[in-house]
């Protein structure tokens, strides 16, 4: 039992760290925001359809994730907390007696936990298949980009060619 309680106490320190670190990885909250405000894609070409489809799924996911995962989350953490300190205060006869109650209590958190790790486990799939997606258009992004280079050069090209025809002919009609 004893190994067993050492080894669920520092899967709970390492679940708790890492929510502590939650914040820092939500940052892209603004980014994603900048994406609606100051680089807004507004074209009608399937990469740009399909990059505010990526953007709006993925702002949408994050909320899901800040109003219901990640408090769910922080409260678990902490009441695994507030049972370790409770249990921590108790001596030996008092543990001994209520250890019925303490195992059934650990099979709850246990149960918890699995389900608290099962949740993020599916958002990082999902963030990982969205990373993926974003690639995927990035490189759909540089073959625009050299799309429209050429066809920037081809009328670049075509407006000199009209400017030198127009200069050609006014010069011989004054």
């Amino acid at each position: 039992m004893a190994e067993g309680s050492r080894k669920t106490e520092r899967e709970v320190k390492m679940l708790g760290d890492a929510l502590k670190d939650m914040p820092v990885y939500m940052r892209f909250s603004l980014t994603l925001r900048s994406l609606y405000v100051q680089h807004a894609v507004g074209t009608t070409e399937e990469p740009a359809r399909e990059f505010r489809k990526l953007r709006d799924d993925t702002r949408n996911d994050a909320m899901v994730y800040n109003q219901y995962i990640l408090p769910v989350s922080t409260k678990f953490v902490s009441s695994i907390r507030e049972y370790f300190e409770y249990y921590d205060a108790l001596n030996y006869e008092e543990w001994c007696e209520m250890l019925p109650d303490i195992l059934q209590e650990i099979k709850g958190y246990k149960e918890l936990c699995d389900t608290v790790l099962q949740v993020h486990e599916d958002v990082l799939v999902l963030l990982k298949k969205r990373n993926d997606e974003a690639l995927l258009l990035v490189t759909k992004f540089k073959d625009l980009e050299v799309e429209f280079e050429k066809r920037k050069r081809e009328l670049e090209e075509r407006a000199q060619k009209n400017r030198d025809w127009a200069i050609f002919f006014l010069s011989f009609h004054t």
